[in-house]
C-alpha cells in the first residue's frame, strides 16, 4: 500500500469527501496508478509541500478569473499526483483542468478546497519545512 492511501481512519475520510465532490472518482483512478506503490516519507513530504505551491497558485488563478492559469496548474497537479502513490490527486488535477476550460469557477473553487483539505490530513504536510 502506498504511504498516500494508507489504510487509516484520514485516509478513509479523504475518500469519502473527494467521493462525494467526484461520484466517478473511482472510474478515473486507474488512468493514474503507478506501478511503484512505494513511496518514502521524505519524498512524500516534498509532494505535500509542492502541492501547497501548487494551491496557492490555484488560488491566485480562481481569484483572477484565469480559466488558462487553472488548467495549467490543474495539469501540473494532475501528474504529479500518481507519481507519489496519490492518484486521487491527479483525479482532482484532471477535473481542476476541465473546470479552467470551461470558466467554472465554483467548481475551481470547490475542488480546490477538497485538495487542500486532503493535504492538510496529512501530519507531515508543512511540518519541519520551511
Amino acid at each position: 500500500m502506498s504511504y498516500a492511501s494508507a489504510n487509516t481512519e484520514a485516509a478513509a475520510g479523504r475518500w469519502l469527501a473527494l467521493r462525494a465532490l467526484i461520484p466517478d472518482l473511482d472510474e478515473q483512478l486507474p488512468r493514474f496508478r503507478t506501478d511503484s506503490e512505494a513511496v518514502d516519507a521524505e519524498i512524500f513530504g516534498s509532494f505535500l509541500d509542492y502541492l501547497g505551491q501548487l494551491a496557492e497558485d490555484m488560488a491566485v488563478a480562481i481569484a483572477a478569473g484565469d480559466g488558462g492559469k487553472i488548467r495549467a496548474v490543474g495539469h501540473s497537479i494532475k501528474g504529479m499526483g500518481g507519481s507519489c502513490g496519490a492518484p486521487e490527486v491527479s483525479v482532482i488535477g484532471l477535473e481542476l483542468e476541465a473546470a479552467g476550460r470551461s470558466a467554472d469557477f465554483a467548481r475551481a473553487q470547490a475542488l480546490l478546497d477538497a485538495l487542500r483539505r486532503w493535504r492538510e490530513s496529512f501530519p507531515e504536510a508543512g511540518a519541519g519545512r520551511p
